[in-house]
């Protein structure tokens, strides 16, 4: 399966990671990146991850939860899940993301830990 990362707007201050590990998606991600005041987010810049991580965007799920995060994603040629915590269900599916969860939990089913 390909490497995961996850990318979002900013929860509070180094939330997100611990977030993460009481999910028990510890295994599942080689990253977890959250913006923050000042963080560039562009399809640009995704590709900019995945030069330094040595992958393909084609090799990077990303996740998610606004509408732009499927545009930049889909624009850097990455799929993304999308937990769309502030979009309804119609506006979630018209963002196009190639999945669409619940939570984040729903990404234990999608992406089985890798080695």
């Amino acid at each position: 399966p390909p490497p995961a990362a996850g990318a979002g707007p900013a929860p509070p201050a180094g939330d997100l990671e611990p977030r993460v590990e009481r999910s028990g998606l510890t295994p599942l991600f080689d990253a977890v990146l959250a913006s923050r005041p000042g963080f560039a987010k562009g399809p640009e810049h995704l590709v900019s991850l995945c030069a330094r991580w040595s992958v393909s965007a084609a090799e990077v799920l990303v996740v998610g939860d606004e509408a732009a995060d499927v545009a930049l994603s889909h624009a850097a040629g990455a799929k993304v899940a999308l937990v769309p915590h502030t979009l309804n269900r119609a506006a979630a599916q018209a963002a196009g993301p190639d999945y669409l969860l619940s939570g984040l939990s729903d990404l234990l089913r999608l992406c089985p830990p890798h080695a």
